[in-house]
């Protein structure tokens, strides 16, 4: 009898807040960074979420944001990780670690 590790399952998030951070450092080289450390950790994206262009102190402005917190909340893909390529200062990092905190682990 062979046994199978059951894959880690995960969600990517992407976001920039100005259109210079649009510019500068794109969403797609984002995803393509979170996805090759997927793959690396042999993770299983199960979902991508990505706001543009959004910024401020509430993190309900960002519809994808929000949309992968119900996602999460719901069960809906099983996840156990969300994985985030950076933020932008710490009390952004403190408000996204708050909203995550009690529904799944993070790894950044």
């Amino acid at each position: 009898m062979r046994l199978w590790k059951k894959k880690t399952r995960c969600y990517i998030y992407t976001r920039v807040s100005t259109a210079i951070q649009v510019d500068g450092y794109s969403l797609d080289a984002q995803k393509d960074k979170l996805r090759k450390y997927a793959e690396f950790q042999e993770m299983e994206i199960v979902g991508e979420y990505s706001d543009e262009g959004h910024f401020g102190k509430n993190i309900k402005g960002r519809q994808e944001f929000m949309q992968m917190l119900n996602a999460i909340e719901d069960g809906k893909d099983g996840v156990d990780f969300v994985l985030v390529l950076n933020y932008p200062d710490l009390a952004e990092m403190r408000r996204m670690y708050l909203a995550l905190y009690s529904l799944c682990r993070i790894m950044v």
